[in-house]
């Protein structure tokens, strides 16, 4: 059986009555051609009736450009997949594809994952502080890529990639300030160490909350410090502070592990927000539709995957794109602020 040979851009400009550089035009998009909207109705039209399909990858590879970009993230949470969902959104709305991976916990599953991504010679990357380490950005951007990184905490001044991080210690700051203000003397956080730099952050802003504290007159706690929630005996911790201490305020690593605290001291007959009043950090689901509802820090994903990708833009030369413009003249680490929604978990 011979197979059918497929329909070439010179058949589509023969279907169509307009030149072989008409139809490239449309199919690349060039906004700086001027064309007659019956021109690209007639082009679009010969190329359905066709069953014509560019060969995306050779087009692009011929201008040394594959309009795909990359992100490595270090897992799949709510929190990375709506930050993804975000920047995709965007990015397709630029003429950019965005191909993601993950490796939890496995630096070997990363490291191939990010060879894959620079193999298929993706314009840029983005990736999360926790993904990948220092010496692999500094040789991915020896190497050309443009690379964005967010929630790149800690890492090192010198490195040049752009970074847009969520300024979590501040807000943590503010939810300590707020425990304080709806009565709480006795404020604790309640971390996870195993989460590495995200939890340095909470723990920095939660110092910094106990020091504005003591730095506004507002009087000293009874008592502040930190517990982890892997931590043998925690629960049983918690219920000594509270019969010590209380009202005792909890300032959580996130909304799950705040979620699992707060059922667990109801259901050792604790009141909340009565005599313990928590605040956890993501504002997820779960913190709307818990019992009592729970206050929370909220995650900007729209905002902060706007200004990573406005930077990648910039980094990419987007030719035109004022915003990116504006990026490229700004500096290289942005700081995305966060908000506290409180709800009855936190009332007086």
């Amino acid at each position: 059986m011979v197979k059918k040979k497929s329909p070439t851009i010179v058949d589509v400009a023969r279907k169509a009555g307009v030149s072989i550089g008409t139809v490239s035009n449309v199919l690349n998009r060039r906004s700086d051609v001027p064309m007659a909207e019956d021109t690209v109705l007639k082009v679009n039209e010969a190329i359905r009736l066709l069953g014509y399909r560019r060969n995306a990858i050779a087009a692009n590879l011929s201008r040394q450009k594959t309009y795909e970009l990359g992100m490595l993230l270090p897992r799949y949470d709510e929190y990375f997949v709506k930050f993804a969902g975000e920047v995709e959104q965007i990015v397709l709305e630029k003429g950019y594809h965005l191909s993601v991976f993950s490796a939890p916990e496995k630096p070997e599953l990363g490291r191939r994952h990010l060879e894959l991504l620079l193999q298929r010679r993706v314009d840029g990357l983005f990736c999360h502080g926790l993904a990948m380490p220092p010496d692999t950005a500094e040789a991915i951007i020896r190497e050309g890529t443009p690379l964005v990184l967010f929630n790149a905490w800690g890492w090192p001044d010198d490195i040049d990639a752009g970074r847009v991080n969520l300024d979590v210690a501040t807000a943590c700051a503010d939810a300590v300030l707020l425990l304080h203000a709806r009565g709480c003397r006795s404020i604790y956080y309640l971390g996870n160490r195993m989460a590495a730099a995200t939890d340095e952050q909470r723990m920095i802003g939660f110092a910094e909350g106990v020091r504005r504290l003591e730095q506004l007159g507002e009087g000293e706690c009874a008592e502040t410090g930190v517990i982890d929630v892997g931590q043998k005996g925690c629960l049983q911790e918690l219920q000594r502070l509270i019969a010590e201490h209380g009202p005792l305020g909890l300032l959580v690593f996130d909304d799950f592990n705040a979620f699992s605290y707060m059922s667990k001291l109801l259901e050792a007959g604790c009141r909340i927000p009565e005599q313990v009043k928590i605040v956890g950090i993501n504002n997820t689901s779960m913190s709307r539709l818990s019992y009592p509802s729970m206050t929370s820090i909220a995650t900007p994903y729209k905002l902060q995957a706007e200004a990573a990708v406005r930077m990648m833009m910039a980094r990419l030369g987007a030719a035109g794109d004022e915003s990116a413009e504006e990026e490229s003249a700004a500096s290289r680490i942005v700081q995305i602020p966060l908000t506290i929604i409180e709800r009855k978990s936190t009332e007086r």
